[in-house]
């Protein structure tokens, strides 16, 4: 992606004075699409072949309500020694699950129908097993939001790999289009105050999401448009939300999300 420590630095910087922080990283530009476009359903990104390399939870690939309790605690990892709240609990996970695939789907295809004038065809399912994981980029030095944010350090941005030629050929007879969008969810979450992995400081309760998409054209098996968009939503003095409050973290960051795909996505 272009610029992407920059522009992870200046993003961060910039999303530190809002109750709703949102980011935009960019790839290439969309091309023009004359043809029908398929719509893959949401995919999680840890469903995705080779992307889990060992825990979900500590490499960012978090969907659920995250508990965390105990205090913190170092935890020796291959970066060093990092903080952590002692007890980390995922609860909930069917359910954010279901609630976010139904959120990304309608949002993606509405924004998809806009774009091409109707010209959407919808796919039911499709095999995750065919698709490569995208490549984490990890940013260096430190952000303006380190010590107390609600993510596990360190922190990536992430590039789509192109598909194999097997692939690419049996996409191709299943999906009848040349061209194909797979909207990802990269993580979906609320949670309690305490420490993400390397936060020294600990965050208040909040909420946090993040979507990965990427264009195919399936002629050629390329990544031809791809970018990611992130919202963030703490609540500084809240460390043990209620289930309302937990709503409305997650509504907050869905019409962060909802905002940021719109300026982004197809363009």
């Amino acid at each position: 992606m272009r610029g992407v420590t920059a522009g992870l630095a200046l993003l961060f910087a910039g999303a530190a004075c809002s109750p709703v922080g949102t980011w935009v990283r960019r790839g290439p530009a969309a091309p023009a699409l004359e043809e029908t476009l398929a719509v893959a359903p949401p995919l999680l990104l840890s469903e995705l072949p080779g992307a889990v390399e060992k825990d979900a939870f500590a490499e960012q690939m978090i969907v659920g309500h995250v508990h965390l309790s105990g205090g913190y605690v170092e935890i020796e990892t291959e970066r060093g020694i990092q903080y952590r709240s002692k007890n980390v609990e995922v609860h909930s996970r069917a359910r954010y699950t279901r609630q976010a695939r139904q959120w990304l789907a309608g949002v993606v295809e509405a924004i998809a129908s806009e774009r091409m004038g109707g010209q959407v065809r919808r796919l039911k399912r499709i095999d995750a097993a065919k698709l490569p994981a995208p490549k984490r980029i990890y940013a260096r030095g430190s952000g303006p939001l380190d010590r107390r944010d609600d993510q596990n350090l360190p922190r990536y941005a992430l590039r789509p790999r192109p598909l194999t030629e097997a692939a690419r050929a049996q996409l191709k007879r299943e999906v009848g289009s040349r061209w194909l969008l797979l909207p990802i969810l990269v993580y979906y979450y609320s949670h309690n105050g305490g420490w993400f992995i390397g936060q020294t400081l600990g965050t208040g309760a909040g909420a946090r999401g993040r979507v990965f998409w990427v264009l195919y054209d399936l002629e050629s098996g390329e990544p031809v448009h791809y970018g990611e968009v992130e919202a963030r939503r703490i609540d500084r003095y809240v460390f043990s939300p209620n289930s309302t409050q937990v709503e409305d973290y997650l509504i907050a960051i869905e019409e962060g999300l909802d905002r940021a795909l719109r300026g982004a996505l197809l363009r």
